[in-house]
């Protein structure tokens, strides 16, 4: 009967708004979306998982097939509840309504789900980019009665933990109603089934034993079953990760199931490599300043904030065969700083030496990632230091301590530095250590970062920047395009076109940093695709052809293993797609034919959308997988 969908409630309205947003291309609205509204590990990345989980696979095919089809899922969603509701009232013989223009009812129901929530910036965006005209609904009392959907309403107010706005009602309801039709009929039972009995029997019927459904049960949810008789994967390696998963479920399989999020399919963090000193057979470190670490922090945070917990997390490797290249990313936020690494171990891995991985060798990438990740981190350390120098800064013996007061930081107070001017003694440190990048329960990922910026010099990096005082990590804890730039080409320059620029004249001059010359690795922004960022070609053609690309404020990897790529473009090419956050356990592959007639910039995915921004109307084909919001 299908799957249920471990996405909350909240999570399958944003999705609803985002999708939205983008097909109407709201572009200012969404970028404003991105920032109010954050993804998270549990976001919704593809349109087919919300169709799926609002059971609205046949309405979304029959829109199609209209004269003049409705653009978003939530028009489509409206247009159905609005027909129902019309048919309720001719059955009861109620004084039927006014025409309600779906759009508008959309709108409206976009416009309260962000005032409901505080979304300052989206609601002013909107109200430029989608302004109110006449006709335009203003109140909850006329979408409650267009909808037909007063008695819901009222239900949601006499919750313990009612939802805020109506959209999130709406969509409760639809996932209600979803799980109903996903439900098992009982086949001439001895006794009538309750809703429990059914619940179980679907749960049985997924995981091949018995589990617990979370309450709300339908899939608007935020915590996923335990499942009982489960066995733990052995680590792989130092990329090994643990996942509890039944006995008979198998591994992830099919290009349906590119992302996880069926029932049961709990996806742990990596178990990394055993906790070990500092080898300091290579060189010797000294304890950090106490001033050197507190500026040290308030680069990357400023002087009032702490390190978020998503970043406290070591490098690991997926377990998923199909992607042993691929990092693996734990919670939102430091997804710059795990792909610009991802994309610098991908190098190491297809394009370097004379004998290259197979990318469809797992056995072959899983003995050399490691080497790979150690090799890649002492490259991007000593780019940053100008290829001069390198500083790496590690704890001598990491133990996990207690927030310290205010104005004080625990992680770079604890730290000792480890100075190279030779990158093959570089290399031998990392390599010798990269166990303690690794370690399981460290923090590898924030220790990289710091020794990326002590290698590149503190005042260095604030005199590179546009704006000197500007946190490196920023709001919601993202990596910042200085940061980036940083990673990727080695300084912290705040623009992503080609060389400087001098904007004023006279006394009135502001200068503004850009890419200075062509690096190994690229990168790619939707941003630009929107037209609010330039990226230049020393981004956009790389020595190697790896791209770090940002879309809808995440970043993530595409590649090619081709070799001979950037030397030869080809007509039709494939490119490879990697997303360390959101638990991919299936190789996507893009195949691309630049200078297509047949794309459509309206309704392309924000990701055709960047692959654009490079090869101009480009038509890829998806392979199968599963196309992403």
């Amino acid at each position: 009967q299908g799957e249920l969908f471990a996405y909350p409630t909240s999570e399958q309205a944003a999705a609803l708004v985002r999708e939205h947003l983008h097909r109407h291309k709201l572009c200012t609205s969404l970028g404003a979306f991105e920032l109010d509204k954050p993804r998270g590990e549990g976001s919704i990345s593809s349109s087919k998982d919300i169709l799926k989980a609002l059971h609205y696979e046949k309405q979304y095919k029959k829109n199609k097939e209209r004269d003049a089809p409705f653009a978003s899922i939530l028009e489509v969603v409206v247009d159905s509840l609005l027909r129902k509701a019309e048919a309720a009232r001719e059955t009861k013989q109620q004084e039927q309504l006014a025409a309600t223009d779906v759009g508008e009812l959309g709108r409206a129901l976009i416009r309260e789900y962000v005032a409901r929530h505080g979304m300052a910036g989206t609601k002013q965006a909107l109200e430029t980019e989608a302004p109110r005209g006449v006709g335009s609904i203003s109140s909850s009392k006329e979408i409650l009665k267009a909808l037909h959907y007063e008695k819901q309403y009222k239900k949601n107010k006499e919750r313990e933990a009612p939802f805020a706005s109506l959209l999130e009602v709406m969509v409760d309801s639809l996932l209600r109603k979803a799980e109903a039709a996903r439900e098992p009929k009982p086949v001439q039972p001895a006794r009538p089934q309750s809703a429990m009995d059914l619940r179980q029997s679907l749960s049985d019927s997924v995981l091949g034993t018995a589990s617990s459904i979370p309450s709300g049960g339908y899939g608007g949810i935020s915590q996923r079953p335990s499942t009982a008789n489960s066995t733990t994967i052995p680590a792989g390696g130092y990329g090994g990760i643990t996942r509890a998963r039944t006995a008979d479920s198998g591994a992830c399989s099919g290009v349906t199931r590119s992302f996880v999020a069926a029932l049961g399919e709990e996806i742990q963090m990596p178990q990394g490599a055993d906790p070990e000193p500092v080898c300091q057979d290579t060189c010797a470190g000294s304890a950090i300043s106490f001033q050197m670490a507190q500026e040290l922090r308030n680069v990357v945070l400023g002087p009032d904030r702490q390190w978020d917990a998503s970043w406290k997390q070591p490098f690991v490797f997926t377990e998923a065969e199909s992607l042993a290249y691929g990092l693996f990313q734990n919670k939102g936020g430091p997804c710059g700083v795990i792909s610009a690494v991802n994309a610098y171990v991908v190098k190491h891995l297809f394009h370097e030496g004379q004998d290259p991985c197979q990318i469809q060798d797992s056995p072959q990438l899983k003995a050399r990632r490691v080497q790979a990740l150690a090799s890649a981190i002492a490259d991007m350390l000593w780019r940053c230091g100008g290829c001069t120098h390198a500083t790496v800064a590690l704890p001598l013996n990491y133990v996990p301590l207690p927030a310290v007061g205010k104005g004080r930081d625990s992680i770079t107070e604890t730290l000792s530095i480890f100075s190279f001017d030779c990158s093959c003694t570089l290399l031998r440190f990392v390599s010798e250590n990269i166990a303690i990048f690794m370690q399981h329960g460290g923090i590898g990922v924030i220790w990289f970062l710091c020794s990326a910026l002590l290698s590149h010099g503190l005042q260095a990096v604030k005199h590179e920047m546009d704006v000197g005082d500007t946190p490196l990590i920023g709001r919601f804890g993202y990596c910042s395009q200085e940061l980036m730039n940083l990673l990727l080409t080695g300084r912290a320059v705040s623009n992503m076109w080609d060389g400087d620029k001098t904007l004023g004249d006279g006394n009135d001059v502001m200068h503004l940093g850009g890419i200075h010359s062509r690096g190994q690795i690229g990168q790619l922004t939707l941003f630009e695709a929107y037209g609010s960022m330039e990226v230049g070609e020393f981004l956009k053609s790389p020595e190697f052809p790896i791209w770090v690309v940002c879309s809808e404020s995440h970043f993530t990897l595409m590649f090619s293993v081709d070799r001979d790529f950037s030397s030869r473009q080809p007509e039709i090419f494939d490119l490879y797609y990697y997303d360390e956050l959101v638990r991919q356990c299936e190789t996507i592959r893009f195949t691309i034919e630049p200078g297509s007639d047949r794309t459509d910039p309206e309704v392309d995915p924000p990701l055709e959308l960047v692959i654009g921004t490079k090869w101009k109307n480009p038509l890829v084909n998806w392979n199968g997988a599963e196309v992403l919001l």
